[in-house]
């Protein structure tokens, strides 16, 4: 006869998934709050018996008081009269970060000194005008008065062929941001060519910490896909700015992008495996970001890249196994350690206030078709005034967590919130999921998770 220790009823997390794994263990992950823990068999069976309930439930005495503690303290299980409150706070959470999250992404350029053999890029504006780069700058300025925080990220083409369009607007927005004390973020995509020890502390001292650089295999591969214009080899170069940065004590992220094919997979392990790469080892400082190669034609994605610029590798490649490989030895990976946080994973491109500025002050939300006509949602005038097509922007950003109640109910709405790809729910006519929607590929990620990268981590602001 079952009896009971707790008339207590609970409910299972909406945001929470439980994973039995082949090893006879279970991994539970909240996405809400980024706790991960992972349980043994005698825990993951009692865990069975309600983890995949969406009703109240009252526990069986099979639960002990460490475990209920445990999964309480995670956010795994919610007392039935704090469900509620909690799914109100947590959706709250999530529109608030939606709508006041604000940044601009510019592009002082589209010229760019590399040719990289699957760029989609035109490289049609050049330099931006005096003119607009003074217009730009009244645009940060207002945007910082209204912002409870700012990012700026930077893209091109190369941008730092206009490192001193990117120095002046990070050093103003980071003044202004100090000034009305509220946080300041900048970032930046370049292939390395340029960042020069000089140039790197220019760049650090206005607040630009973020840095994602594309290494694509070893020399010779990564030789053959990233040529300068002359068609000349790069990984060299970039290789001695990266030792370079590593040698310093700065705090920065560094994003090593590796875009790869399924057949040159074992490439991207040898890379990180010679001599030439050892200073990113054991260094927090860089972490490595494996793609799988997609395609566009600037107006739609191709059709081989099913999931969007967020895709990870083809089928045939286990990029969890891959990352898993990487974490063995001493390197830290983009999607291996980590539960991204509110919104985390959400792209740019759906959040009302985040806009990518081109050369020519147009107003775009994604750097991947900039030549469909539902891209170029605006204008920055010469005054210094943005022009929105608010229709337009809300093609982009309307669709979600709160509109699709699909996306409302699912475990990653926290670190998504219906926001993975706004791109393809008009372009294919379905909605862009992350990879771990993926039930392999959230077994996958959960069978390559080992006890130390998966205990709890600290809470946050949501529990």
């Amino acid at each position: 006869m079952m009896t009971v220790m707790d008339m207590r009823e609970y409910r299972w997390s909406p945001d929470a998934k439980f994973i039995k794994r082949s090893d006879g263990n279970a991994v539970a992950v909240n996405f809400a709050n980024s706790t991960k823990r992972v349980f043994g068999p005698a825990e993951s069976s009692a865990i069975s018996a309600f983890s995949g309930l969406t009703i109240p439930f009252v526990l069986e005495d099979s639960v002990s008081e460490s475990l209920r503690a445990a999964l309480i303290d995670g956010g795994f299980l919610v007392p039935e009269e704090d469900f509620a409150a909690r799914d109100r706070m947590i959706r709250d959470a999530v529109r608030t970060i939606a709508e006041e999250s604000s940044g601009l992404i510019i592009m002082p350029t589209e010229k760019c000194n590399f040719r990289c053999t699957y760029c989609y890029e035109s490289f049609a504006k050049g330099r931006m005008r005096p003119e607009r780069v003074d217009a730009l700058a009244k645009v940060i300025e207002t945007r910082i008065a209204r912002a409870r925080s700012f990012s700026l990220g930077f893209f091109g083409g190369e941008p730092l062929l206009c490192s001193d369009i990117i120095l002046r607007l990070c050093g103003e927005a980071m003044a202004q941001c100090g000034r009305k004390g509220i946080f300041f973020g900048a970032s930046m995509s370049t292939n390395a060519a340029l960042l020069t020890p000089d140039l790197f502390e220019q760049l650090i001292r206005v607040g630009l910490v973020f840095f994602q650089v594309t290494l694509d295999g070893d020399r010779e591969l990564h030789d053959r896909q990233r040529v300068t214009v002359k068609g000349k080899g790069t990984f060299d170069g970039i290789v001695a700015h990266l030792r370079a940065m590593a040698a310093t004590s700065h705090e920065f992220t560094v994003a090593l992008r590796c875009n790869v094919h399924v057949e040159d997979s074992e490439r991207v392990l040898a890379l990180f495996d010679s001599e030439e790469l050892a200073f990113v080892r054991n260094d927090p400082r860089f972490m490595i970001d494996i793609h799988y190669i997609w395609a566009s034609d600037r107006q739609t994605l191709a059709e081989t890249s099913k999931e969007g610029c967020l895709s990870g590798l083809q089928a045939g490649l286990d990029k969890y196994a891959l990352n898993a490989e990487l974490s063995r030895r001493g390197l830290s990976t983009s999607s291996y350690d980590d539960v991204p946080g509110i919104l985390g994973s959400a792209c740019y491109a759906g959040k009302k206030n985040w806009f990518i500025v081109g050369a020519d002050l147009k107003l775009y939300k994604c750097t991947v078709v900039f030549d469909n006509p539902k891209n170029n949602v605006g204008y920055i005038d010469l005054s210094g005034n943005m022009v929105i097509d608010q229709r337009l922007n809300r093609l982009w950003t309307g669709s979600n967590a709160e509109t699709d109640s699909g996306c409302g109910s699912c475990y990653l709405r926290v670190p998504c919130g219906g926001l993975a790809c706004p791109l393809t729910r008009f372009t294919s006519g379905s909605k862009g999921c992350l990879e771990l929607r993926d039930a392999g590929n959230l077994r996958n990620w959960a069978e390559r998770l080992s006890p130390p990268a998966a205990e709890q981590t600290d809470p946050l602001a949501i529990h």
